[in-house]
């Protein structure tokens, strides 16, 4: 089964500024859409960017989520039959709303920062790491270094390119292919095509931007609307019931085999 994530990322905010309602009728859209989750980033802006960086401060200021609304999209989410995510960027955020997520997301400019991925495991929360910003070695580093100590708990390696959109041939798919620890793809292309071939390569779970068809959130430009999402889902869940298995002698047991040529009469049936 493929599992589909959706990242409402800045689109709650408009040109008007955030949006209580607009952040819930985001997450009314990724339910039916029929996504698994849906998920939203929490930072401050201080702790976000250095000192130095005023610019990218003052902007992520104007895009913070308040931490007041968290317990009721927490709330209203998994009403509607979705898994709760947030984006953390430093380890007071992991303790401010842990008990609000299902699980957490570390973002492929955070993943070298181990303690805080530390202690969104340690939490007991399911954990996705993006891995835009990072090699083999560091993703590798980090799993190997975890204490594995928790029962059942869910880590998700999504291979991500950190391109705003990013192009199709920026995407490099056969990554998933070629390590088996990747389990997953989170897309910034919004094209049909590169999600068909992710799945087709191995991903089991896709993670996208999801806007509304007004497209007027501040991240649209590598958000997904409605309609094209949904028939991509759609054509995508049919491509994993074809993909089936790739365990040849079981699957040949199931086949009639009654009309299959005789060997000694060259002829068809009779076997």
């Amino acid at each position: 089964m493929i599992e589909f994530f959706c990242d409402i990322g800045s689109n709650f905010i408009t040109k008007d500024g955030p949006s209580y309602d607009r952040a819930l009728e985001l997450i009314e859209t990724a339910a039916e859409i029929g996504c698994t989750g849906v998920k939203f980033q929490y930072f401050k802006a201080d702790k976000l960017w250095h000192p130095s960086m005023k610019t990218e401060i003052e902007i992520a200021y104007n895009r913070e989520l308040p931490l007041e609304w968290i317990e009721d999209l927490s709330c209203y989410a998994r009403n509607r039959g979705l898994l709760f995510g947030l984006s953390v960027f430093d380890l007071n955020g992991v303790d401010e709303v842990k008990e609000y997520v299902d699980y957490f997301k570390i973002a492929s400019f955070e993943i070298g920062l181990f303690d805080l991925v530390e202690k969104c495991y340690l939490t007991g929360k399911r954990l996705m790491l993006s891995t835009g910003q990072s090699d083999n070695m560091e993703i590798m580093k980090i799993i190997s270094n975890l204490p594995f100590t928790l029962k059942n708990q869910q880590i998700d390696i999504l291979h991500c390119v950190s391109k705003y959109p990013a192009m199709v041939e920026d995407c490099n798919l056969n990554i998933i292919k070629a390590n088996p620890f990747i389990n997953g793809y989170s897309d910034h292309t919004t094209k049909p095509s590169v999600l068909f071939t992710a799945v087709a390569l191995g991903a089991k779970i896709i993670e996208f931007h999801l806007d509304l068809n007004d497209n007027e959130g501040l991240e649209f430009e590598h958000s997904w609307g409605y309609g094209v999402l949904h028939l991509t889902k759609i054509f995508i869940e049919e491509m994993d019931l074809a993909l089936g298995t790739d365990n040849w002698d079981e699957i040949i047991k199931l086949q009639d085999r009654k009309y299959k040529a005789n060997p000694e009469t060259g002829l068809r049936g009779g076997i």
